[in-house]
C-alpha cells in the first residue's frame, strides 16, 4: 500500500537517547512517529540496567506500555511487563530500571520539560535509588532543596 509505512524495531537501530538536546546516558530510543502541529509523538524507548530518566513535568499527556522488564518509578511503584501507565497533563516524575526494560511511548497534548537537570539532582536520585530511600525523598519534595 501506497499510505503505510513499516519500521523495523530491531534493538540495534536504537539511538541515543538526546531529546532535550544532551544524550541521557543508559537510555536508547528509537522515534516512531511525530507531528508537531497536533503535539503528538510515538516512540520506543529501552533503559539498560541501573538507568534512569531526568525528572520532568508533563505540559500533554504521556502514555506507555511496558514491553519488556521492570521500570521503577520515583514514588516507588514498580512497573512491570504488561502494564499500561497514563500520566496526565501537569504530572511530575522520574523513572527508575534497575534491571532494565523497554517502553512503548505515546506522548500527545504538549511536550515535557526538564524539573531538575543538573548533575546534583541526577547523583542524589542515584544515592538515593541504592539506598532505597528514593519514596521518602520524593514524597518530601514540597521542601525543594534544589531551587536557587
Amino acid at each position: 500500500m501506497e499510505k503505510r509505512q513499516i519500521i523495523e524495531t530491531k534493538e540495534e537501530g536504537l539511538l541515543a537517547y538526546n531529546r532535550y538536546g544532551k544524550v541521557t546516558s543508559g537510555l536508547k530510543w528509537l522515534p516512531l512517529s511525530k507531528d508537531e502541529k497536533l503535539e503528538h509523538e510515538v516512540f520506543i524507548i529501552r533503559f539498560e540496567a541501573d538507568s534512569s530518566s531526568n525528572l520532568h513535568r508533563h505540559n500533554g499527556c504521556e502514555e506507555f506500555y511496558v514491553l519488556d522488564g521492570e521500570l521503577i518509578d520515583d514514588d516507588g511503584e514498580v512497573f512491570k511487563k504488561g502494564d499500561y501507565i497514563k500520566f496526565e497533563k501537569g504530572s511530575e516524575h522520574a523513572s527508575y530500571s534497575k534491571t532494565g526494560c523497554t517502553l512503548l511511548v505515546i506522548l500527545y497534548g504538549g511536550k515535557n520539560e526538564l524539573i531538575h537537570p543538573n548533575w546534583f539532582y541526577q547523583i542524589t536520585l542515584r544515592f538515593l535509588r541504592k539506598s532505597n530511600h528514593l519514596a521518602c525523598f520524593r514524597q518530601s519534595q514540597s521542601i525543594n532543596i534544589f531551587q536557587r
